[in-house]
């Protein structure tokens, strides 16, 4: 299992570290203890039987009708926590086998696909370790690109937008969708529109064409997707946004939305965007995590919002995802080759393994890489680890390990000119015995690698 998190920021406070080489030593605290059991419960609610129909899929409303959409946030939100391999490879399967249901590609209402649908299943297969360019019999990203529209029109909010996408949330997901499986031409005037509609504030709008409101959960996706966009004005405007969005928080530490003061779902997706900048929002971070901690029910469940009683698997989703706190840019829990036939947990309930029983490892700094991006120089992983710890490291160019292994195994990495033109990232994975692995993924300042 390879998963990718920033699960470092806040979580475990009383982890005492040093830096790589140095002793330290483990101490998990009531906080450390909160977010464990916050995580865990969660993630058991989302797999319980009760909800997870035959292990695969959710029928929120109608019995023997899935919710696709719902389904692949689950998914999203078991990759994040890791661990559950099992339960995830098996949604993954059931998504792929029956997307058309949901994407309409290859059915006789294949002129009526939504963008935003396509993205949001281009996605699960990017953050599961499959090819989103043969997932259940489609090429979801040529598809994904023949969705971009050339002008405004009867399903098109204006150039640059996806066919059948009303909602700035859906344009993110195709940017992520798309950039994440390399299309970075393609991707462009998505990439320009997206841009375009954020506001003076820094927020960007809820539909599309622009309703002119200021919505969280659409800026935490917008900011998420331009994260990955290598420019100065992308940064300037993950910047703006993430101040607009930290500024929104309420003094519990949560976040509204138009009609739901105290939103969970909302909070979840804050939280995951201002972990983009783990450093700038820790408090923020923090108290957003801590709000939703105090929402959980005893089944492990989220509600909506403070004033409805009962969890909700949707909000479970958004407010677990977004507490672990992983980028939908770099979520990554490599389920590919996983056998689900013997798997009892959708039965169970239980935990996927016995791993998945322990509690997640986290560090009480994320880890940085330090260095420029530039051919002849040295990047140095900094990560901090509790005594008795290993830690192994994965150099990737482009999200692709580099060659040969044993050079792209250790904590530096010298940049040659092989590697100029392409973005550098470091997969780094901590174990320690009785907990389930710290794995994230570091991205090197600076874009692509320059002369």
């Amino acid at each position: 299992m390879v998963s990718t998190s920033r699960r470092a920021t806040a979580i475990c406070a009383g982890l005492a570290t040093a830096v790589l080489g140095l002793v330290s030593t483990v101490g998990i605290d009531r906080a450390a203890a909160d977010a464990t059991s916050f995580v865990t419960d969660a993630a058991t609610y989302l797999v319980s039987p009760a909800n997870l129909v035959d292990g695969t899929h959710y029928e929120p409303f109608v019995p023997g009708s899935a919710d696709y959409g719902l389904t692949i946030d689950g998914a999203l939100a078991l990759a994040a926590v890791g661990g559950r391999d099992e339960t995830l490879a098996a949604i993954t399967d059931y998504v792929a086998a029956n997307s058309s249901d949901y994407t309409y590609l290859g059915t006789e209402y294949a002129e009526y696909t939504s963008g935003g649908a396509v993205a949001k299943v281009a996605l699960l297969a990017e953050a599961t370790g499959h090819d989103p360019r043969s997932f259940g019999d489609q090429d979801l990203i040529a598809a994904l690109d023949a969705l971009v529209c050339t002008a405004a029109g009867d399903s098109c909010a204006a150039a640059g937008a996806y066919s059948y996408g009303s909602s700035t949330f859906s344009q993110a997901l195709g940017v992520i969708a798309q950039l994440r499986a390399g299309e970075t031409e393609a991707a462009a005037a998505p990439v320009d529109y997206l841009s375009s509609l954020q506001q003076a504030s820094g927020a960007w709008p809820s539909l599309l064409p622009s309703s002119g409101d200021a919505d969280v959960d659409s800026t935490a996706m917008a900011v998420m997707a331009l994260d990955l966009v290598d420019s100065d004005a992308a940064r300037q405007a993950v910047a703006q946004g993430l101040a607009w969005i930290a500024g929104q928080q309420n003094a519990d530490g949560s976040f509204d939305t138009t009609y739901v003061p105290g939103s969970t779902n909302s909070t979840g997706l804050a939280i995951q965007a201002m972990s983009l900048e783990e450093a700038t929002y820790a408090d923020q971070v923090s108290a957003g995590r801590d709000y939703l901690v105090s929402l959980q029910d005893a089944d492990g469940g989220v509600p909506v919002s403070p004033s409805q009683s009962g969890s909700d698997v949707r909000a479970t989703t958004q407010a677990l995802g977004g507490y672990v706190g992983t980028s939908f840019g770099t979520l990554l829990d490599d389920v590919t080759g996983t056998d689900t036939s013997t798997d009892t947990a959708p039965t169970t309930g239980a935990a996927d393994t016995a791993s998945s029983a322990l509690p997640v490892l986290t560090l009480a700094k994320a880890p940085v890489v330090k260095g420029k991006a530039k051919v002849g120089k040295v990047l140095k992983v900094m990560v901090s680890i509790p005594q008795g710890a290993t830690v192994t490291y994965q150099w990737l160019a482009g999200g692709k390990p580099i060659k040969p292994a044993k050079k792209s195994a250790k904590r530096t990495l010298k940049l040659t000119e092989k590697l100029r033109g392409k973005r550098i990232a470091v997969r780094v994975t901590v174990a320690l015995t009785g907990y389930s692995p710290y794995v994230t993924v570091v991205k090197a300042k600076g874009g692509k690698v320059k002369r």
